[in-house]
Order: structure tokens, then sequence, then C-alpha cells
């Protein structure tokens, strides 16, 4: 494995900090809004400990450089839409003539914000991107105004499409790439169109046939998955052109495509659900672990 360092930067406003912590085992984890959330891996795995170096934008003020060393940079900053200042500071790093390889470049990062994907998707054929647009109305309520202006970021305003499927719910897929691997990561489901994490807990656990839709649609994800999705992934990609990336997106009725929701370089992609109720999602997680740790070790 080639000596590697991973770069994290906050976003552009106040609400960006970094957080530490440590597991029940008393290993050490960092976290920050807007970055790949990788940490654990990075610091959990001998191998990629011996051979990599994390630094923080702001937090570490220099980076130098010994010698005529080459290196890898995995570049973590993955929101274009809020950590712009950090990704300049990771593209000022990878032009240097010391790196022989980046990881997830900043340049790729910057062209995966939410308000272009319907121009640079939206000709895909079989994927259906909504359009968006940054809103100030007076038609929004103050209150909500308030709040995400308060904060520096901007209030999106998004093409509704309502997209139902097994037993007339809604649902998200998120779907992992990895060095050009497709893996999915989950499939939930909800009575509600605004469907996040947290959904888990307000319907899927306490649902036991939407936890076996999700099982199953994970086991049998490659085999669902129709030629005109699977070209519409593949395309993505080729679009996108990250190492390791998410995309949120719901599946068309008859095979008929994907309904795009967000794709980005930020996506929480490993945790591990220690809940009996979801145990079936760690197989595919940990599929998705370690093909990111051939890639970082492939160099």
């Amino acid at each position: 494995m080639k000596q590697t360092l991973f770069f994290l930067g906050p976003e552009d406003k106040t609400y960006g900090t970094l957080q530490k912590g440590s597991t029940a085992e008393g290993e050490i984890w960092l976290a920050m809004n807007g970055v790949l959330p990788l940490t654990l891996l990075i610091q959990k795995d001998p191998l990629i400990i011996k051979n990599s170096t994390v630094v923080v934008a702001g937090h570490n003020k220099n980076v130098n450089f010994h010698g005529a060393v080459q290196l890898n940079l995995f570049n973590l900053v993955g929101s274009a839409d809020s950590s712009s200042q950090s990704l300049l500071a990771a593209k000022r790093l990878a032009d240097n003539s010391h790196v022989a390889r980046v990881f997830n470049h900043p340049d790729f990062v910057a062209l995966t914000a939410r308000k272009v994907a319907s121009e640079r998707y939206g000709d895909i054929p079989g994927l259906h991107v909504p359009k968006m647009t940054a809103i100030a109305d007076p038609f929004v309520e103050q209150e909500t105004l308030n709040r995400y202006q308060g904060s520096g970021r901007e209030l999106l305003l998004i093409e509704y499409r309502e997209i139902r499927g097994w037993n007339d719910l809604f649902h998200k897929v998120r779907i992992a790439f990895v060095d050009g691997e497709i893996f999915p990561r989950h499939c939930i489901l909800s009575n509600h169109w605004c469907i996040h994490s947290h959904t888990r807990d307000e319907y899927m656990i306490g649902n036991h046939d939407a936890r076996n839709y999700e099982a199953e649609f994970l086991d049998r994800f490659y085999d669902r998955l129709g030629q005109r999705q699977l070209q519409v992934l593949k395309e993505l990609h080729h679009r996108i052109q990250l190492d390791v990336w998410g995309l949120d997106c719901a599946f068309l009725p008859d095979e008929d495509g994907l309904l795009f929701y967000e794709a980005n370089a930020c996506m929480n992609l490993l945790p591990l659900d220690d809940r009996p109720e979801f145990h079936y999602l760690n197989d595919h997680t940990k599929k998705i672990k370690r093909a990111i740790k051939r890639l970082i070790v492939r160099g």
C-alpha cells in the first residue's frame, strides 16, 4: 500500500464543525458534516493505519512533503453544495507534485451540486431528474427561511415526483459506487414521501413486512436491475467520475428507469446496524467496506 493522506475539511459556514469521540471499545472517531465518513475504517484497519495520515483543514495548518516521497491523496470532502473552501484546499493538495494519485478528485466533487443535477444528468435515457432551484420567496414560512438562512444554507425548491411501489409505499434506494463496482446499501420504505435515516425508527422498525421487503430487495438487487436501469447507473458513474460515491434514487415500475434524488461523495455508506431488526443490512455494508479497502490498498 502506498502512503496515503486522507483529507477532511469543514463546510463553509459555522454548522460544519469537527466532532470527536470514542467507541465503547475505546477507539477514537472523527466526524464532520459534508465529508465521506470513512474515519472508522481508516482508524481501525492496521494496514491503513500504518500507511496513512489524516489531515483536517483548519486544524492541521500545514502539510509538509518530505524529500521526493510520492503518496496518494484521498479527498474526503464530498459536498459541492456546502464545502467550496475545503474543496479549494483539497485541490491545492491534489495539484502538488508529490501526489501520485487522487481518490475523489475535488474537481469531480465540485460537479455534483444538487442544483445542477438536472442539467448534468437530465438527458440520460431512463433517468428522471426533478428540477431544482434555490429560493427565498415570500410564500415560504419566515421561520423556515430564518432557520436555513441563519445557517448559511441555500433553500432548494425541488420538483415533486410521487413514486409509490410495493404496498403503495414510498421508497428510497441507496446505491454505493466503489471503483466502478455497484453495491446496494439500503431500501428504506415509508408511508410518507420524505424519507431519511430516522425513518427506520419511525416506520420500519415496527413493520416486519417492510423489513422483509428490504432484505429481499438487497439480496436480489442485481436480479431486479433491468437492463435500462443498469445502463442508467453505468452512465451516471461515467459522468460523475468519482472513486467512491453514493446515489439516492427510486426504482420506477416496469423497469422504466430510475427517479434521481441526489448523488454525492458524502453519503453514509459504511455504518453497521447492531439492532437485530436490521441485521440483514450488515452483509451488504461489509461488501462496500471491503471494496473501499481494496481500492485504498491497491492504490
